[in-house]
């Protein structure tokens, strides 16, 4: 098509624009899409795009609006305003011949168009719609030259189409891609848009490689709810027919001095002993950072107790966690085609997390097929079999992930395995003498008096840490205090973590109490994969120290934590602008490999201290686990002081 006449913005743009050339009929957002509060997508003029979006990110919010990721195809064709062919029948487009339009306003690069090289903007996106003269043929907006967009092609690969504005001049064209980031690869030019099928029909093949949609568990919550009102946590799990209605949600909360008898059935999610002399029920979450630590300490225990102990797994879900809720249906559909097993070494084997994942490609992964595995995830009986352990759960008043039941007494989920086998012998003993496990289940319950319970409890003093006794300092660790000071408290903390947000409010009262010659602070970054915009938080008090203004940042993070959960890293560029920051230098250094390395190197010694949650605080080596009132603080830097003499 020929250049179109720069015009104003329309006054009443649709949200999407509906595109068909040829067979190929479909909706596309008409701006780069924007995340609301709740993280779904939106597309609207005079909004800022959704940046920092990883695919899976970007994919994950579009599924929330009812919508997906464009394709390749789609994308090209509504770019160049005519349908995209594969010319060399590899199943890519933006390599082959372009049929319409080499830019979106027409044949010939014009900067004024889509790009001004942030000369007036800040190293940042523009608004949505801020250039109306970059819109297609068709009427869509921002194309190119403002934030490069996530697709999937027709082998499911993930691509990022349109140059950026931090691209030079003469990429901000139609077919500029790039295929060589990963899927979980986010930048401050990353960003999306979403499509929708037209006619209510798959229009393509491409689409039917997609991920199916994977809804959250509405009767859970609701379940849930009804039985625990105010719970923020729900449990769920995927048990058979059988398995549900023996232990579903007929089970309830053992009165004080009592077991509770878990009913637990030979099911596909149990391993381990079939006439078991000891039972362990493990209530997990594979979405929860401290799943695989749990997971290790069952597979150790089943391996020292072979003949004696059955292990169940049941689910612990999230409400309103995307990865939680799909994690459990596909380790219950996975379970159902006798896989579970291969799901969990699957999910405990990724260095990185779950995050954002496709959990319907695991298929091959498991040993089954496409087919098989996508009809067992959409089985009603798959929600059926979570919903009935998550209201089992809220029965249970069960608000930890992960928790344990030993014999029917409720643990810690955090307890090394040499602690649990200490208990498990003891077990053993008295089911010798009450007559068996189920004589055993009638009586009184153990007590956890001088057992290390892990990390996830603040321990009482002399207690074992799960970990290094010594949190190493390095020298550009942010700190305030002298180095000398008589106490020093390491926090390991997230600023999207509402227990965080206390404790940094009981510190910032500490430092007055005590002052810098008593008192030493040193900040840890310990970003959980569960918060999405951790991580660019994390970054951006260090590039904020690099300016002067980290513990400023540092409140202002906590504090502000509602505002970057629904604004994101936009929330934060913000923040530094109320600080008086450069953004330029700040966006430069919260992107530099340096910042990025010292974000994981303090990432790597939480895990060589046995940290996988936040907050933790280490006071002169003493482990406090979870925030503590001010009060209790007072306590414990008294106490050091005492035995320092001052």
């Amino acid at each position: 098509p020929a250049e179109q006449p720069i015009k104003p913005l329309e006054a009443n743009v649709p949200e999407m624009r509906t595109i068909a050339y040829g067979n190929l009929k479909y909706s596309i957002d008409s701006f780069e899409a924007s995340l609301d509060e709740s993280g779904k997508a939106t597309s609207a003029p005079k909004a800022i795009p959704g940046i920092s979006m990883s695919w899976f990110a970007a994919k994950d919010a579009c599924e929330a609006a009812g919508k997906r990721l464009c394709t390749e195809r789609e994308w090209l064709t509504a770019c160049q305003g005519a349908l995209a062919q594969d010319d060399d029948g590899d199943k890519r487009y933006s390599d082959d011949k372009m049929e319409g339009s080499l830019y979106p306003y027409g044949p010939i690069h014009r900067i004024d168009r889509c790009w001004d090289k942030h000369a007036h903007h800040g190293y940042r996106p523009v608004y949505t719609g801020q250039h109306p003269g970059c819109v297609t043929a068709d009427g869509v907006y921002d194309m190119t030259g403002n934030v490069a967009e996530w697709v999937v092609d027709a082998k499911g690969r993930q691509i990022l189409m349109g140059g950026a504005f931090d691209s030079k001049a003469d990429k901000a064209r139609c077919y500029e891609y790039s295929d060589v980031w990963g899927k979980g690869y986010a930048a401050v030019s990353t960003g999306f848009r979403c499509c929708k099928d037209g006619g209510g029909q798959l229009m393509s093949n491409e689409q039917k490689n997609e991920s199916i949609a994977l809804l959250p568990l509405m009767g859970m919550a609701a379940a849930a709810a009804a039985v625990a009102a105010g719970f923020q946590f729900v449990m769920s799990s995927s048990d058979s027919a059988a398995h549900n209605s023996n232990s579903g949600t007929q089970v309830v909360a053992a009165a004080d001095g009592e077991r509770v008898d878990l009913a637990v059935a030979d099911d596909h999610r149990t391993r381990g002993a079939k006439t078991p002399k000891v039972e362990l029920v493990v209530y997990g979450d594979f979405a929860s950072p401290f799943a695989a630590t749990a997971g290790r300490v069952v597979d150790t225990l089943l391996g020292q107790y072979p003949k004696e102990l059955r292990v169940a797994y049941r689910h612990f879900v999230t409400v309103d966690n995307h990865t939680s809720t799909s994690s459990a249906l596909a380790a219950e559909a996975a379970a159902k085609l006798g896989k579970f097993e291969v799901f969990r070494q699957l999910a405990f084997g990724r260095n990185d997390g779950l995050g954002y994942v496709d959990f319907s490609a695991w298929a091959g992964s498991l040993g089954v097929s496409d087919s098989e595995y996508r009809a067992a995830m959409k089985d009603p009986a798959t929600q059926g079999a979570v919903e009935a352990d998550g209201a089992q759960a809220a029965a249970l008043g069960l608000k930890r992930r992960p928790t344990f039941f030993l014999n029917g007494v409720q643990v810690p989920g955090t307890m090394p395995a040499d602690a649990l086998a200490g208990l498990i012998d003891k077990e053993l003993t008295a089911a010798q003498s009450a007559g068996g496990l189920k004589a055993l289940l009638k009586t009184e319950p153990f007590d956890l008096e001088g057992v290390d319970i892990g990390t996830l409890e603040q321990k009482r003093e002399g207690q074992a840490r799960f970990g290094e006794s010594t949190v190493r300092i390095d020298d550009n660790d942010p700190s305030w205090g002298k180095p000398d000071a008589t106490v020093t408290i390491v926090e390991f903390g997230d600023f999207l973590c509402p227990y965080c947000k206390r404790g940094a409010a009981a510190l910032r009262q500490l430092k007055d109490k005590y002052g810098e010659d008593k008192l030493r602070v040193v900040f840890k970054n310990l970003p959980l994969r569960m918060h999405r915009y951790a991580d660019a938080s994390a970054r951006a008090v260090l590039a904020a120290g690099r300016q002067g203004k980290f513990w400023a940042m540092h409140k202002l993070l906590y504090e502000r934590q509602k505002d970057i959960k629904s604004g994101g890293v936009d929330a934060i560029l913000g923040l530094a602008l109320e600080l008086g920051l450069d953004l330029d230098i700040l966006m430069d250094d919260m992107t530099s490999v340096d910042v990025r390395q010292h974000v994981a190197n303090d990432m790597a010694e939480a895990e060589r201290m046995g940290v996988r949650f936040t907050p933790n605080y280490f006071i002169n080596n003493e482990h406090i686990g979870g925030a503590l009132p001010y009060n209790n603080f007072v306590q414990i830097v008294d106490k050091h002081l005492a035995k320092a003499g001052k």
